[in-house]
């Protein structure tokens, strides 16, 4: 062979695995988002559900309703349905059972919990 066709072969062959190595870098970054997202989806609804249980724990201590507020970084979507809470971060769905009746919910960074021993009122908070 002679060497233009050697050189053409190395440079087609360079470029189509730089090609292959970026398609692939992209892939492995996008899978990286969209695990964070998740794991970030996932750590707010355990918050507000702990938050949700300490209400309701303070308020069957004291015997009276517990109003408290949580905030998130990023605005979010809450949903309670019976004893499930149903929470929507960048079009990802978690839904945990807490086991306490669960009513409202909304869009919003902010929202007010007011707990009694058997019922959860959770409302977003205009900023």
């Amino acid at each position: 062979m002679d060497r233009v066709l050697v050189e053409v072969l190395i440079t087609a062959s360079l470029l189509s695995l730089s090609a292959v190595i970026t398609t692939s870098s992209s892939l492995i970054f996008a899978r990286a988002t969209q695990l964070t997202e998740e794991l970030s989806s996932e750590k707010a609804l355990y918050y507000l559900a702990g938050t949700i249980k300490g209400a309701v724990a303070a308020s069957i201590t004291s015997g009276k309703n517990i109003t408290t507020s949580i905030s998130f970084q990023n605005p979010i979507v809450v949903e309670g349905e019976g004893g499930h809470l149903k929470l929507r971060l960048e079009g990802s769905v978690r839904s945990i059972y807490i086991g306490v009746n669960v009513e409202g919910g909304g869009t919003g960074r902010v929202f007010q919990i007011t707990a009694s021993p058997n019922l959860v009122r959770i409302s977003p908070i205009a900023p």
